[in-house]
């Protein structure tokens, strides 16, 4: 989910300075144009980033919690995102699917929360990691 954040990150960047910048620009300088229409994935980064409920906010949550485990993780995200456009779960295939898809501004990407929990704590938990000394 990490590179796939950051790819949106990218887009969102490139789309601002771009599109937009240049829009306001020319609208400044009284310059004639024609309106490039793009896709804006703010929405796909508040669902991944914002805070108190994007994904990466709750992951790290279930990381630091005692009893984390990735069905809790699943079933949080799954209780904020249900409606969310970008968001859909296969849950209703099957009833012991950890899976999930994020729809990025790149296309579908599927992710699977099992194991998760048990796999990101040193790469997203950054402030749990203290420094050593000699």
């Amino acid at each position: 989910m990490c590179i796939n954040f950051c790819n949106e990150k990218l887009q969102q960047h490139f789309n601002k300075h771009t599109f937009k910048e240049e829009e306001e620009l020319y609208k400044t300088e009284g310059v004639e144009y024609t309106p490039v229409k793009f896709i804006d994935n703010q929405p796909v980064l508040n669902l991944i980033e914002k805070k108190p409920k994007g994904i990466l906010i709750m992951l790290d949550e279930e990381i630091t919690a005692p009893q984390g485990s990735d069905e809790r993780f699943l079933s949080k995200i799954m209780t904020h995102h249900a409606k969310h456009p970008a968001f859909q779960t296969d849950r209703l295939r099957s009833r012991d699917s950890t899976a999930f898809t994020v729809m990025h501004y790149a296309g579908e990407v599927n992710y699977d929360a099992h194991g998760g929990i048990l796999y990101v704590p040193s790469v997203l938990h950054f402030h749990s990691l203290t420094p050593t000394t000699n």
